[in-house]
């Protein structure tokens, strides 16, 4: 029966006709594998934090390691930090995808503004280039016996960028980003000049930020469900039905914004640590004049 009216009201919000059962049968089903398919992501997520680890991210790269080590292999862990644009090759700025950062600086643009930074907390990021020539490294080490256990590749140890810092950043671009836009709408330009990122804690980000909205809007669609029936005229079904759907709308785009915090805030919220690259640089070091050219 849950299946079923969640069914109803997709079809209901795309207009569709709910009395086609054949219809009504496949958008059930698909309600009954999405939300299968989020107990499984719920469940791996309980199990990694009670092992410690604050997300199934972590804990899965964990298990892959682990498996490494005990296969009886000749090998060498390569732990790169957050891989971004290439600094060089193909060219400066390459990226394929949108990934890594990208989603925090184009969440500032559409006007996200609390971003969870703790103090101090390191955005250790790396460019993708400097990645591959990194990996390529330690194979050609590996394969004659002569790697380390473990290359980290990241900058963070010698050159901090503080996540407080990147959101100063992002204000900044933004502000002149729209200040200098042409745009009929000269107003809401205006608004997101000053309306700018800013840091906070992350229990601060839970409180006031998008998990309290999303919050709001199921409450919102709850009471709507419930109650909407006997509030009548002048709140007739179309507009009630109207409200419910703005609301699921609210709901569904501050679930995507609310996901993609919970991943990164163990990197910009959570512990504190600093990934040491020595083994990177001396095994630099070791390569030849012309390698260390081809593999900056």
């Amino acid at each position: 029966a849950q299946f079923r009216a969640s069914a109803v009201r997709r079809l209901e919000s795309e207009g569709r006709d709910t009395s086609d059962e054949k219809a009504l049968r496949l958008a059930t089903g698909r309600e009954r594998k999405l939300w299968l398919s989020q107990k499984l992501v719920d469940a791996g997520m309980q199990r990694a934090q009670a092992w410690g680890w604050p997300n199934t991210y972590t804990y899965t790269k964990a298990l892959g390691e682990q498996a490494i080590a005990m296969s009886g292999c000749t090998y060498s862990l390569v732990r790169p930090a957050i891989v971004e644009s290439a600094i060089r090759f193909p060219f400066p700025g390459w990226n394929e995808g949108f990934t890594t950062s990208a989603p925090l600086v184009f969440m500032a643009l559409k006007g996200h503004r609390t971003y969870p930074a703790g103090p101090k907390m390191v955005l250790d990021l790396v460019p993708v280039d400097l990645v591959a020539a990194g990996i390529l490294g330690v194979a050609g080490a590996a394969c004659l016996g002569r790697a380390d256990r473990v290359y980290q590749l990241a900058s963070g140890d010698v050159n901090p960028l503080y996540v407080r810092r990147a959101v100063e950043l992002s204000a900044i671009y933004k502000r002149r980003y729209f200040g200098e836009r042409k745009d009929p709408n000269a107003l809401r330009d205006w608004m997101n000049v000053w309306l700018e990122p800013y840091s906070v804690a992350g229990e601060t980000y839970r409180r006031t930020s998008t998990p309290l909205f999303r919050k709001l809007a199921q409450v919102g669609r709850s009471l709507i469900a419930e109650k909407g029936a006997s509030w009548g005229a002048p709140l007739t079904t179309a507009v009630l039905k109207r409200a419910d759907q703005a609301l699921q709308t609210i709901d569904q785009e501050l679930a995507i914004v609310e996901m993609t915090w919970e991943l990164f805030l163990p990197f910009v919220a959570g512990e504190r640590f600093v990934f040491q690259c020595a083994h990177t640089r001396a095994l630099w070091q070791r390569l030849s004049p012309a390698d260390r050219e081809k593999h900056p």
